[in-house]
């Protein structure tokens, strides 16, 4: 993405952030996960949301807040972290995905004033990036840029 690694990350301003996170999500994703077929496929079609609603189609804001925080656990990251644990490809590629997502949900949600938003989603902020520069690192992508 432009030259932009996790070291230049807060030098990046907010949209250029977002696109990071969303392509190093990308690239997580598309790594063998070893894990259930249809989790790879849900962790696309959320970046795939994620970059609608960065490229300014708020109207999904609620659809992206809701992987972050699904009252019924269903399509969202807890279930998937429930399905892959801890420690794993699959769960490190959620993770990023998930970073990825709420950063992206906060930001639009605070330039448009979308209104309240779940803890999961106010608490990706660009100051926690190092935990997922460790899960980049983890995957093998990190030390590749």
């Amino acid at each position: 993405m432009n030259g932009a690694t996790w070291d230049s990350f807060m030098t990046l301003d907010e949209d250029a952030q977002a696109r990071f996170l969303i392509a190093e999500a990308r690239r997580a994703t598309a790594l063998d996960l070893d894990c259930d077929a249809d989790i790879p496929v849900l962790l696309d079609a959320t970046l795939d949301l994620t970059e609608r609603v960065l490229a300014g189609d708020t109207a999904l804001l609620p659809d992206l807040i809701r992987f972050l925080d699904d009252p019924e656990m269903e399509r969202d990251f807890m279930a998937i972290f429930n399905r892959t644990g801890t420690g794993t490809r699959a769960s490190a590629a959620n993770d990023l995905v998930a970073y990825a997502a709420g950063f992206t949900a906060r930001m639009m949600a605070e330039r448009t004033g979308f209104g309240s938003v779940p803890d999961p989603v106010n608490e990706a902020r660009a100051w926690i990036w190092d935990y997922y520069r460790d899960q980049s690192a983890f995957l093998g992508l990190a030390q590749s840029q």
